[in-house]
C-alpha cells in the first residue's frame, strides 16, 4: 500500500513539487510522508541542483529502504537535451559518486518533461495538441491549478495507459512513475 511509503520528491522548483506531490497523493501516498528536496528559488540552475543532489538522494533512499519502504521521484526538465540524454546525466552523476546504477526494480522514478512540466499540464488541462518544443505559460502564484493534470497523470500511471496524442516525453514518465507502485 503506497500510503505506508516514505517518499522524497527531488525537483527543480515549486511547480514541479506541487505536480509531483499531487501525483503521489493521488496514487495513495500519504501527504505527511511525501517530502520535497527542491532547488532554492532564484539561486542557480534547478537542473544543476537536481543533478548534483541525485546521487545523495539515491544513497539516502537505499539506506532508508533497509528500515522502511521508501521511494524517490525525480523531476527535472530535459531543456535542450533529449529525455534519454537528461536521464544519462543523472546516471553519470551516480557513477561519479561511486553509487551503483539504478536497478530495474528500484523505487526511483525519473520524470523528465522535454521542455518543462507545464507541457504536461497544458496537455492534460487544455488537451492536445501539446508538444515538447512549445514554451507553455508558468502557473506562478497559482501552482495548484496543475492538480487536475497531476490527477490525470496519476490515473494514467495507475491504469498503465498512455493518452492519445501525448507529447513524446510523457509516455516514458508514465512508465517511470509505475516504478513507485
Amino acid at each position: 500500500m503506497p500510503s505506508s511509503i516514505y517518499a522524497v520528491v527531488l525537483c527543480e522548483g515549486l511547480q514541479d513539487w506541487v505536480f509531483c506531490r499531487r501525483v503521489l497523493t493521488t496514487l495513495g501516498f500519504a501527504g505527511r510522508d511525501v517530502y520535497p528536496v527542491m532547488a532554492p528559488g532564484g539561486k542557480g540552475s534547478g537542473e544543476q541542483f537536481v543533478r548534483e543532489s541525485y546521487a545523495k538522494q539515491v544513497a539516502a533512499l537505499r539506506a532508508r529502504t533497509a528500515r522502511r519502504r521508501a521511494a524517490l521521484m525525480v523531476q527535472t526538465d530535459a531543456d535542450a537535451l533529449t529525455v534519454s540524454e537528461r536521464a544519462k546525466t543523472l546516471a553519470d552523476a551516480l557513477q561519479a559518486a561511486r553509487e551503483p546504477a539504478r536497478g530495474p526494480n528500484e523505487p526511483v522514478a525519473l520524470l523528465i518533461p522535454k521542455r518543462n512540466v507545464e507541457t504536461w499540464i497544458h496537455f492534460y488541462v487544455s488537451g492536445p495538441p501539446a508538444d515538447d518544443s512549445t514554451v507553455y505559460p508558468k502557473l506562478t502564484g497559482r501552482e495548484s491549478a496543475c492538480w487536475p493534470a497531476a490527477e490525470a497523470f496519476a490515473e494514467n500511471v495507475r491504469t498503465s495507459t498512455v493518452p492519445v496524442s501525448a507529447p513524446p516525453s510523457l509516455p516514458p514518465a508514465l512508465s517511470e512513475a509505475r516504478r513507485l507502485l
